[in-house]
């Protein structure tokens, strides 16, 4: 949601090319994507913060949309 919300000042074409470069990244790898998790694995409910893994690889995630051009607050 960040993310969708860093991206909605953008130009139509800095989205684009942004679009196009995600999908390079990841379409070779879209038939055998992980299931990925469900909510319970990567947070914790009583505490109601990130666990630890999964708050690492959303700063990452952020970290390499930041430089391909995601203007985040």
């Amino acid at each position: 949601m960040e993310a969708a919300d860093a991206a909605t000042g953008m130009k139509a074409e800095q989205a684009s090319e942004l679009v196009n470069q995600l999908l390079e990244k990841y379409e070779k790898e879209i038939e055998n994507a992980p299931p990925g998790k469900r909510y319970q694995e990567c947070y914790d409910l009583k505490m109601r913060r990130p666990l630890e893994d999964y708050a690492r690889l959303y700063d990452d995630i952020k970290e390499e949309l930041v430089k391909m051009g995601i203007p985040f607050e």
